[in-house]
């Protein structure tokens, strides 16, 4: 999960940070640990982690943490197949209709995306995608561009058992592009 040693770190510094009025550090740093708690699979522990935060942040008014914070934990409840959750915590903040919101939308397209595929619910999926590489596109986020182009690979492989060479090389190009390995799926195969 933490490949460069930097768990032990974030954790000394959340311990520190909790000493000062630095709330904006603290929910940084916390969100980190939560990051490290996915990477590691401890996924009710991150998911616990991240409700606590994401209180925290909504009582001290830090609209973005709490948008962010929810879209980590969509992300978790990916992680352990439970799409309803994923889609209920997302739901909660689009409510909201946070300004924050706008920005983080591409990234809140991938995991309804990732949801909506684990419930079966293409037509909705394949929307989504649109919605998401929209306003990736928007806010110039190539990363996220990069995970939304991946779920319509995913979905052209669930649905036909193939998926578009052009999709393919086009997702080589932006993995390349951000210097990542070749394919994050192992069912996608990559040019």
């Amino acid at each position: 999960g933490d490949p460069g040693g930097s768990e032990p770190l974030v954790q000394r510094a959340v311990r520190v940070l909790e000493s000062t009025d630095s709330i904006d550090d603290l929910l940084f740093a916390e969100m980190q640990l939560a990051r490290f708690l996915i990477l590691d699979g401890d996924l009710s522990q991150a998911i616990e982690r991240i409700d606590r935060l994401v209180d925290d942040a909504e009582r001290a008014g830090r609209s973005g943490f709490a948008t962010e914070l929810t879209v980590l934990a969509a992300e978790a409840y990916n992680s352990t197949g439970d799409g309803p959750a994923a889609l209920h915590a997302l739901e909660r903040i689009q409510e909201s209709a946070q300004q924050s919101t706008a920005f983080f939308r591409s990234r809140i397209a991938v995991e309804r995306s990732r949801a909506l595929l684990s419930m079966d619910r293409i037509g909705d999926v394949l929307q989504e995608i649109e919605v998401g590489l929209s306003a990736a596109d928007v806010n110039g986020l190539i990363y996220d561009r990069l995970l939304l182009l991946e779920e319509r690979a995913a979905v052209g492989l669930r649905v036909t058992g193939s998926t578009d060479e052009a999709l393919l090389v086009e997702v080589a190009g932006l993995r390349s592009k951000l210097g990542l390995n070749p394919a994050t799926r192992p069912s996608l195969s990559l040019p």
